[in-house]
């Protein structure tokens, strides 16, 4: 039976989720015939569990299936710390038999059925449990055909005639598969990507500005597709959809001629450029608007740079796209079922998230594979990140891996704190920003953990943390703008998901966070640089950050360029120099000793393939490396400990040749 969106809509209590795995799963069920018991549980918001055994009926069975129901919400950080407490009643009342971990499925309903979540673990030796999940909330079953069609399906079992069930035909691993989900959401996504770009290329003839705008108008829809999510456009969970069919409306009742209305020219255009771009009290306030807030509604103000109007592209009427060519677009996000928190390799989501942007974006960037540069799984990315805190930390192994704090003092908590505070990271290669993702989920696990135990009254929220790691602890750098883009595109989508409340705060400026530019061709990176000479500089690059007027950010683009100019000419005696200056661009970080880690993949490029002129800047600049058949990656060895502080951490990820070439 195929699984449709009534079937799920129709889930309002156990009866009827019975019905739905009785009838869509054909699992043999009896909503009263279930071992029942209710569980306190500690230590998260949830007061009172219900949990029963709804399947099986006999130890035979393969699987152990529980329902767990709350009244309260089960919210992602919540579901692993009450799984494990109602796996640990389950061994304490010896009810799930010999079943091992991977064996026992837990369907939690929470909310009187709002939320269906069905989750499973994965044991790791050594690690803890990978959790995975994956579900429907009840006012969003619109955006499920991912549960439909991909996760439920794969659990369905078959009967024979007299009844009995073949658990063997279920698909388990199937259901929660993430990549699977992805790599349908990358195919779909290319296919939809080559299409808007050909429309585009009829405004723009130049390849590389077509691809571009094409990527920031994907980014900026689906940064819009998030936000509708969270009920922030207007609290419309259709938003983008319903701006279409106005768009369309008008369209048929003006008539298709010269100019009719246009879904972006006329609606995501002022979208992007007049409202998630401009403070409300600074909003046109005259009749054209008047009309058009009727259709846009209340949104918020967003800043940050992704809505900025700054290429020439982005000038209205420039680009002409027609409802059709973005219908696709819509279409595709539509078929998908989107979550506004990002996985972690402990707890994965099947779903698409923003971490799931940066395999797309690897995987689009076909460029970027023949310049040595391929996406990192996030596993490895954490395990790297760890173990560069793990050395930065001195230890603290259970802080580092568990995010435990429960046995260091509240002085102790301060002191890792201040040091957390005060540690600079950076990605010199950092592609869609795996590596800074992976260090912003990782300090905040910690940060979270010591915050609880240093302020036990009022911590840091989740958002509050994590804009300071943002604006403090993170930078990148890329040649490619494409993955600029992108890593600064995550950054946000990471930040503003943790926001709880209905007026998000304007974003972040990245522009001196993550950064274009050529890592190695740039001079050096001493460390001989003047405090007093940058003390402005670090000022006015964080006030830029946090700005969101319009004049003021251009006046402190131009008093920064001023100090850069300043700075080069002490650094260089005004000699212009290739490639991207760590000594100017981060000289607030290299003149207090340089950065505390540097962790990249690094592009991996044999000598042939360089350009002869590149090859000449890097053996003059890089001279201590510098071998005629030197890979790429041996330079931004170099490059990383000219970056590093005495004692800081690299972690990088190298080729195998570098233990047998005479270059290594």
């Amino acid at each position: 039976m195929r699984i449709t969106e009534s079937m799920l809509l129709q889930v309002r209590d156990r009866e009827s989720l019975f019905r739905l795995l009785r009838d869509g799963l054909h699992w043999p069920l009896d909503p009263e015939d279930t071992l029942t018991y209710d569980l306190s549980v500690q230590g998260v918001k949830l007061q009172r569990l219900s949990v029963s055994r709804i399947v099986p009926f006999s130890a035979e069975d393969p699987y152990a299936i529980y329902l767990v129901e709350s009244a309260e919400p089960i919210r992602r950080s919540n579901l692993r710390e009450s799984l494990r407490q109602v796996r640990a009643e389950l061994r304490r009342r010896g009810t799930a038999g010999d079943h091992p971990l991977e064996r026992l499925v837990f369907i939690c309903a929470a909310e009187g059925y709002k939320s269906v979540r069905f989750a499973q673990f994965t044991d790791r030796k050594g690690r803890q449990p990978l959790l995975r999940a994956f579900g429907w909330e009840a006012d969003r079953t619109e955006e499920t055909r991912t549960v439909r069609e991909m996760c439920l399906p794969a659990l369905a079992v078959a009967q024979d005639p007299y009844g009995h069930v073949d658990w063997s035909s279920a698909k388990w691993e199937q259901a929660w598969d993430v990549e699977a989900v992805t790599k349908a959401f990358y195919n779909d996504y290319k296919a939809v990507f080559v299409e808007l770009e050909r429309a585009v290329q009829r405004s723009i003839p130049t390849n590389d500005e077509a691809r571009l705008f094409t990527q920031r108008l994907m980014n900026r829809l689906l940064f819009c597709w998030f936000l509708q999510r969270k009920g922030w456009l207007d609290g419309r969970r259709n938003y983008i959809r319903s701006l279409w069919e106005t768009a369309e409306d008008h369209a048929h009742s003006r008539g298709h001629g010269p100019r009719f209305p246009s879904l972006y020219d006329d609606y995501l255009w002022p979208l992007f450029f007049c409202a998630l771009n401009t403070p409300t009290e600074e909003r046109p306030n005259d009749s054209d608007w008047s009309r058009l807030e009727g259709f846009l509604g209340r949104v918020p103000f967003l800043n940050g740079g992704l809505f900025e109007c700054v290429e020439p592209w982005d000038v209205r009427g420039k680009v002409r796209l027609d409802n059709s060519t973005l219908e696709p677009v819509l279409d595709l996000f539509e078929r998908y079922n989107f979550t506004v928190t990002e996985s972690t390799p402990d707890d994965v989501e099947v779903a698409v998230d923003p971490e799931m942007l940066g395999k797309v974006f690897e995987n689009l960037t076909n460029e970027r594979r023949k310049k040595g540069a391929y996406y990192t799984p996030r596993p490895i990315v954490a395990f790297m990140c760890r173990e560069a805190l793990r050395e930065y930390l001195t230890g603290r192994d259970r802080l580092v891996d568990e995010h435990d704090a429960s046995d260091i003092s509240v002085e102790e908590a301060r002191q890792l704190l201040q040091k957390l505070d005060a540690m600079r990271v950076v990605d010199p290669a950092c592609g869609s920003g795996a590596y800074l993702l992976g260090m912003l989920q990782e300090i905040h696990g910690i940060m979270r953990a010591l915050d609880t135990r240093a302020h036990e009254q009022t911590p840091r929220d989740d958002y509050r943390r994590k804009l300071s790691i943002i604006t403090q602890n993170l930078y990148g750098v890329d040649i490619d703008p494409f993955a600029v883009s992108t890593a600064r595109l995550r950054l946000w989508l990471s930040l503003i998901v943790d926001y709880e409340g209905d007026d998000p705060p304007p974003l972040p400026n990245l522009d001196f966070k993550i950064e274009k530019g050529d890592s190695l061709t740039g001079p050096a990176a001493s460390l001989d640089l003047a405090e007093v000479m940058v003390r402005e500089y670090a000022r006015l690059k964080a006030e830029y950050t946090s700005t969101t007027d319009d004049d003021r950010k251009r006046e402190l683009r131009r008093l920064i360029a001023n100090q850069q100019e300043a700075i080069r000419d002490w650094r260089h005696a005004g000699a212009h120099r290739p490639g991207f200056d760590w000594q100017v661009e981060v000289a607030e970080v290299m003149a207090n000793g340089g950065f505390d880690a540097v962790l990249t993949n690094p592009p991996y490029v044999r000598q042939e393939r360089l350009d002869p002129s590149v090859k000449r800047i890097l053996a003059d600049v890089h001279k201590e490396v510098a071998c005629g058949t030197a890979d790429l990656y041996v330079y931004f060895y170099s490059r990383a400990v000219q970056l590093l502080k005495p004692g800081g951490v690299l972690a990088f990820i190298s080729s195998n040749k570098w233990f047998r070439a005479k270059y290594g």
